[in-house]
């Protein structure tokens, strides 16, 4: 009960630190509530993000390049052991169309690995995005 407890609460704190910024603004690395993390993708790029706020499919600024930012439409969630046994998945996707952007998709993930009562169990997300602007 409690590995399900911290998994949970996991997946809250991940979920909102991922993409939780809004529109990119002139510093948003210097803003108090801002953390910045790498996103490895299957687009062979490694981004740089900074989030600084809430909600689930607002962008995440791209800080090192061009300025752009990461627009996520869909979401996975999975927790698994050290013996690689899953021991929790879900995945939550964007309503509404996205026509157009099947050529544009891309995968990025995120994992974290973290001790509980003596177990080692890592948190992978992972993230369909598209940049903006649009080349």
């Amino acid at each position: 009960m409690r590995l399900t407890r911290t998994i949970t609460m996991l997946l809250s704190i991940m979920l909102v630190a991922l993409f939780s910024v809004g529109v990119a603004s002139a510093a948003p690395t210097k803003s108090p509530n801002a953390e910045t993390f790498d996103l490895a993708c299957d687009n062979g790029e490694t981004y740089t993000l900074v989030v600084n706020g809430n909600g689930d499919y607002t962008p995440g600024h791209i800080i090192s390049g061009d300025g752009r930012n990461l627009i996520p439409v869909a979401f996975t969630f999975e927790a698994t052991d050290a013996n690689g046994d899953v021991l929790f998945s879900e995945s939550i996707a964007k309503k509404g169309q996205m026509q157009g952007l099947t050529g544009d998709l891309f995968t990025c993930t995120f994992s974290e690995t973290f001790v509980e009562d003596g177990q080692t169990n890592t948190f992978v997300v992972t993230v369909t995005v598209f940049v903006v602007p649009r080349r």
